[in-house]
């Protein structure tokens, strides 16, 4: 458990117990399973809006799995969060 006093607080020194953010190719490929769950929830379903959903999903996760992967800046900038 972190204790947080006024001073540590505002100073930002505080000792976080978070997990490092997930890299890009990461956060693809969980966008890509909720996509295709939701896809998938859809045709059982006969929900349209959540096939569409899905499949947009699916191409979000896609496009920042590539991105992720690329190893290098994409569009001027090296980390997109």
């Amino acid at each position: 458990m972190v204790v947080i006093s006024a001073s540590n607080y505002f100073s930002g020194s505080v000792a976080s117990n978070r997990a490092p953010a997930p890299s890009l190719s990461q956060q693809g490929v969980v966008v890509i399973i909720l996509g295709i769950v939701l896809f998938i929830v859809g045709l059982v379903a006969h929900i349209a809006v959540l096939e569409t959903i899905g499949v947009i999903l699916v191409a979000v996760g896609l496009v920042l799995a590539l991105l992720g992967r690329a190893g290098r800046a994409v569009g001027g900038r090296r980390h997109y969060w």
